[in-house]
């Protein structure tokens, strides 16, 4: 870290920088890749090519991401400047001559030097009921005593890859692909608690009813309960006229998790610790969607693109319902299981609390 900019090494920020930027889009596009109907899901600034301009000014460094026709890293030093000028030829300009600017100044002390670090995704305007966008996409700004070498890290680099890959997807999943981008990691983290919480009073309150839990799930929002990796959700799949899974997930490489729904108050075992005979029932079921889909392999395509062998959830009953002597019951019948997993509903929602804890650390 350094404090002027006669101090910075210019020579080894610049291969920081290169490297930095290569990891990020490396790590962005593999992860996007996964995705299917990545150009459905990610918005505009985070598909394509980039050019990446970077220029150190005597007050800090300020990177712009430009689209292109191919990857490229151009590294500049302009004494003569500082951030303000260059954050200055980045507004967006209304057709009225109006400047939107993007630089954060103290309103108590303009003149004050800026110290601190900030970053512009995807800016948008509105003038007339029409979007004005800039013609860059991205603009990542730092004083010079921000510069440390952690904050460009290839590790951060990674990190905040895989952070905009899954604010992205989840919001997508979430129905809020439309919130604009600089609220939209906030809003996803804020939507996925509140959805945590009333799903855990949900539990507690319709214990004995399926459908009240089924429709709780199938709230565009809540969707992400069952699954936060999941490419799609789908509520009320229909396999012709005979069957109907409460859910089917999409995931990576067009594999397909058909989900059937049973109330959080059965019990999964018995006081000898075997399955009930709801269990094996709803076992059964899933056993005759996979049936069905096998004899009927091009229609079933037809309605989940892809699927071929997927595999089965039943969802049921609550931890606190197996007895201390049978914990391992469960766990061993879907180890010996080969495509049906039995899951408890704390299951679900401790997979929906470690995935709001990693977006926050991220």
């Amino acid at each position: 870290m350094t404090d002027r900019f006669e101090e910075v090494d210019q020579a080894a920020l610049e291969q920081r920088l290169h490297r930095f930027y290569k990891a990020y889009y490396s790590e962005l596009r593999q992860r996007m890749s996964q995705y299917p109907a990545a150009a459905e899901i990610f918005p505009y600034y985070l598909t394509e090519f980039r050019r990446i301009v970077a220029v150190l000014t005597r007050d800090g460094l300020a990177t712009t991401h430009w689209p292109a026709e191919r990857d490229s890293f151009d590294f500049r030093v302009a004494p003569d400047q500082t951030v303000r000028d260059i954050t200055k030829d980045r507004a967006i300009v209304y057709p009225n001559g109006y400047r939107l600017e993007f630089f954060p100044e103290d309103p108590d002390d303009p003149e004050k030097d800026f110290d601190g670090a900030f970053q512009v995704i995807g800016p948008e305007a509105i003038y007339d009921s029409k979007i004005i966008r800039p013609d860059w996409v991205r603009l990542d700004v730092a004083a010079t005593p921000t510069l440390k070498e952690e904050l460009h890290s290839e590790e951060q680099a990674r990190g905040d890859a895989t952070k905009d890959v899954l604010i992205s997807a989840n919001a997508s999943l979430m129905g809020l692909a439309q919130v604009p981008p600089d609220q939209k990691e906030d809003r996803v983290i804020a939507e996925l608690e509140v959805a945590i919480n009333e799903f855990e009073k949900v539990l507690e309150t319709h214990a004995n009813d399926e459908k009240k839990i089924q429709l709780y799930l199938s709230i565009k929002r809540n969707l992400i309960l069952l699954d936060p990796s999941a490419l799609s959700i789908r509520p009320k799949v229909q396999l012709g006229s005979e069957y109907e899974p409460d859910f089917a997930i999409e995931e990576a490489k067009e594999q397909y998790v058909l989900i059937e729904i049973e109330r959080p108050a059965l019990p999964l075992l018995t006081h000898k610790g075997r399955p009930r005979a709801e269990l094996t029932h709803a076992q059964q079921q899933v056993k005759d969607w996979f049936e069905w889909i096998s004899k009927h392999s091009e229609y079933a395509r037809s309605i989940l693109p892809g699927i071929s062998e997927p595999k089965g959830w039943v969802v049921m009953g609550r931890r606190s319902s197996i007895p201390a002597e049978h914990t391992n019951v469960l766990a061993r019948e879907n180890a010996e299981s080969r495509c049906i997993t039995t899951k408890t509903y704390d299951e679900l929602l401790d997979r929906a609390k470690q995935h709001l804890h990693n977006l926050r650390s991220l």
